[in-house]
């Protein structure tokens, strides 16, 4: 969704809007769903309206090319990490565009590594290498105790 520079909010002064007019701010937006969802308001509605739901975002979802896709995902992506297109786009370019460990090219988008307990962004990754550090925990110790393994055998 696409934001814009507005008049300050009435309750917290943040001026990124969603729309114009008097309408809460992007962080009141956030925090009133949020309280929505933990008092159980969204989740009894979602519940009742599933498959409305799930058939309105399927034929959206559908009805996009593979580039649309590809970069409606990418911008889902980034969002998590508190990262714009632009900043992806120049971690990619740095990184060659290929895997920062394995060095490969891949079709699509490459994952945004992050370290789990700072939540700061490391870099991009295939999906087999990310999938492989997080399964190690990012534990050095027990990256260690494989290069060790590997070596014997």
């Amino acid at each position: 969704m696409t934001t814009f520079i507005g008049k300050p909010c009435k309750k917290c002064g943040n001026s990124e809007r969603y729309c114009s007019g008097n309408k809460p701010c992007v962080r009141c937006v956030k925090e009133n769903s949020s309280i929505r969802s933990k008092n159980g308001k969204r989740t009894e509605w979602s519940r009742k309206n599933k498959e409305k739901i799930n058939s309105k975002n399927n034929s959206y979802y559908h009805s996009l090319t593979s580039e649309e896709k590809i970069l409606r995902n990418r911008k889902q992506q980034v969002s998590l990490y508190g990262l714009t297109l632009e900043d992806y786009d120049a971690m990619l370019e740095k990184q060659d565009g290929v895997c920062a460990i394995c060095s490969k090219k891949i079709d699509g988008n490459l994952h945004i590594d992050h370290n789990h307990k700072t939540n700061q962004v490391r870099g991009l990754l295939c999906g087999k290498c990310n999938r492989a550090i997080g399964l190690l925990n990012d534990d050095i110790s027990l990256f260690t105790k494989a290069i060790t393994y590997l070596n014997l055998s």
